[in-house]
């Protein structure tokens, strides 16, 4: 889930780069195009996004989300804010492997949206836990906070709409 999300964010990431450098970020002296390519490789190079989404449900097995959920609390704990966001979006992912659980096709269809919501949350996991220690950077709330605005799910909208009934009655 690590490689498959860096992957995609490095190439944005350089492009936003590129962008903010104006017309010096196209020069090929200044090293910022270069930055660019390198990072279009990443996302081919350490395995394309839909195959390491495949993985990603491959690996799941048969327990399914169980070992992924129990990572997450035993990292969000203590954390008072961030939690419900990151549960909640346990809760989706859950509902929508579970719908999907006969229909193979479906899984492997929605695996990258699904890769790609497992990869956020765990990423808000991270970071709503460094946002609740005691010596935490009100920037990090900060941070926590535009993130979990962005949204955490990427599951397909029919998907996300079946989960919102789930969420009210499932606990990750």
């Amino acid at each position: 889930l690590a490689k498959l999300w860096t992957g995609k964010l490095a190439v944005r990431i350089a492009s936003e780069t590129c962008e903010a450098f104006g017309g010096a970020g196209y020069v090929e002296n200044t090293g910022i195009p270069l930055l660019l390519r390198d990072a279009q490789v990443y996302p081919i190079w350490e395995g394309t996004t839909n195959v390491l989404a495949l993985d990603a449900l491959r690996a799941l097995g048969a327990d399914g989300l169980a070992g992924f959920a129990a990572a997450i609390e035993a990292r969000i704990a203590g954390a008072e804010t961030g939690a419900a966001d990151v549960r909640a979006a346990l809760v989706a992912a859950r509902g929508w492997l579970d719908a999907r659980a006969d229909d193979r096709g479906a899984r492997e269809a929605g695996a990258r949206g699904f890769a790609l919501t497992l990869a956020r949350t765990f990423a808000a996991a991270l970071l709503a836990a460094r946002a609740g220690a005691a010596d935490a950077d009100p920037r990090t709330r900060a941070a926590l906070a535009v993130f979990l605005g962005r949204g955490l799910l990427r599951l397909d909208a029919a998907a996300m709409d079946a989960q919102a009934a789930l969420a009210d009655n499932r606990a990750p």
